[in-house]
C-alpha cells in the first residue's frame, strides 16, 4: 500500500486496510506491512476512528435487528455488507450494490440497506471526521496527569500513559493507547462517550471507571455508573463453528471487574471501590496479580526499564502493595519472593531471569 502524505490518502489507506482485515486473516508479510503503516501516530489516529464507528455500528444492529441480523448470517453478513459498502464508494453506482443484496431476504434488506449506509456515510465524510477536534494527551515517568477534556469530562492520566480524543457533535471518542487512565465522564445523553482499545470498546453516557492497558491485555473497572464492554475479539483469527469470539456487550455495574486480551474476555468479578481509587492516591495494590502487570505498572513510575527475560515469568503471581515513590524497591521485593534472578544493565536497566535451581 501507498504511504500517502496527506489526510484524505491516509484514510483512504485505513480503509482499505480495514476491509482487507474483515475478509480474510493476513498473510505474515501483510501483517508486517500493517504494523509498520499503523506505526504513524497519523495512521493509527485514522484507522481508529473507523474502527470505533464500526463497532459502534454493530451495537446498533444489533441492538435494533440482533436476530434477524443472526438469522441473516450473523456478523460474517455485515463484514460482506462493509465490503459492499467499500466497492461503492470505490465508484459502483447505488443499484449495483442494492442488485448485490439480491440474496438477503426481504425481512432483512432494511438492516442490509441501514449498515451499508451508515458505513458508507462515514466512508464518504472520512475526511471530515478526521477533521473533529482531536486532542493527544501524554504523561511523563512517574507523573499523573488530571486531563480536563472539552465535554466536561475528567480523566486522571497515569504515569507514562497515552491516550487521544476524537469529539464531534455526535460523539465522544477517546483511544488508549497505552497504560491507564480513570474517567469521570460528564453526562450527555445525545453524544455517547466511547473508549477504545485492540481488544475492547466501552461505551458510557456518564459514570465514573477505570482502564488498564498493557500491550493487547485490558482491564476495565467500575466504580460508580453502568459501564457496557465490547470484547473485539479475533480479527485476525480463524475459529471454529464454536468458538465464535463474543460481540454482544457485557454490562459492569459499581465494583464490577473484566479482563481481556485478543482472544479471551473473562467472567465479571467483584472489585473494592478503595482498590480503584488506590493509584491515584500513590499506592499500587495487588491481590495475585501477574508479574507482567506489576512490572508494566513500575516502568510508568521507575527511570529505567524492567524486562521479563522468560515469557513464562508473565504469570506468577504476586500479591503486594507499595507506594509509587517505593518502587525502587520492587526488585529487590520479587527477587526476594519470586523464583526471579535480577540482572542490572546500563541506564538503570533491569532484566528478570527465571532462577536457577541448586543442585
Amino acid at each position: 500500500m501507498s504511504q500517502g502524505s496527506n489526510q484524505k490518502q491516509v484514510d483512504e489507506q485505513a480503509r482499505e486496510w480495514f476491509m482487507l482485515r474483515s475478509e480474510r486473516t493476513l498473510q505474515l508479510s501483510e501483517t508486517q506491512a500493517f504494523e509498520q503503516w499503523r506505526a504513524v501516530p497519523e495512521h493509527l489516529r485514522s484507522y481508529r476512528q473507523l474502527e470505533n464507528i464500526s463497532a459502534s455500528l454493530v451495537q446498533l444492529v444489533a441492538a435494533e435487528g440482533g436476530d434477524k441480523l443472526r438469522a441473516a448470517g450473523g456478523l460474517s453478513d455485515l463484514f460482506g455488507m462493509a465490503r459492499l459498502s467499500s466497492a461503492w464508494f470505490d465508484g459502483h453506482k447505488l443499484r449495483d450494490a442494492v442488485a448485490s443484496l439480491a440474496q438477503v431476504t426481504r425481512p432483512q434488506m432494511g438492516f442490509a440497506l441501514t449498515f451499508c449506509l451508515s458505513l458508507g456515510l462515514w466512508f464518504g465524510l472520512a475526511g471530515n471526521y478526521a477533521t473533529t477536534n482531536t486532542q493527544t494527551y501524554v504523561s511523563e515517568v512517574a507523573q499523573d496527569q488530571v486531563l480536563h477534556l472539552d465535554d466536561g469530562s475528567e480523566v486522571t492520566l497515569a504515569a507514562g500513559s497515552r491516550l487521544e480524543s476524537h469529539f464531534s457533535a455526535e460523539r465522544r471518542d477517546v483511544t488508549l493507547l497505552h497504560g491507564q487512565a480513570f474517567f469521570s465522564v460528564a453526562k450527555d445523553a445525545q453524544r455517547p462517550f466511547f473508549v477504545t482499545t485492540d481488544s475492547a470498546t466501552i461505551r458510557v453516557v456518564g459514570t465514573r471507571f477505570d482502564v488498564r492497558r498493557d500491550r493487547d491485555r485490558v482491564k476495565v473497572s467500575v466504580e460508580e455508573g453502568i459501564v457496557d464492554v465490547i470484547h473485539r475479539a479475533g480479527e485476525n483469527t480463524n475459529y471454529a463453528r464454536d468458538e465464535q469470539p463474543v460481540v454482544e456487550p457485557v454490562r459492569l455495574l459499581a465494583g464490577q471487574q473484566v479482563k481481556l486480551d485478543e482472544f479471551l474476555m473473562s467472567e465479571v468479578a467483584s472489585v473494592g471501590v478503595s482498590d480503584l481509587a488506590s493509584w491515584r492516591d500513590g499506592k499500587l495494590v495487588y491481590h495475585n496479580a501477574r508479574l507482567s502487570e506489576v512490572v508494566a505498572d513500575v516502568n510508568r513510575y521507575r527511570h529505567g526499564h524492567i524486562t521479563l527475560g522468560a515469557t513464562h515469568l508473565d504469570d506468577l503471581r504476586v500479591t503486594a502493595s507499595f507506594s509509587v515513590d517505593q518502587v525502587g524497591m520492587v526488585i529487590s521485593m520479587l527477587e526476594q519472593s519470586l523464583p526471579v534472578s535480577v540482572f542490572y544493565e546500563a541506564n538503570d536497566r533491569v532484566t528478570l531471569w527465571p532462577k536457577r535451581s541448586v543442585k
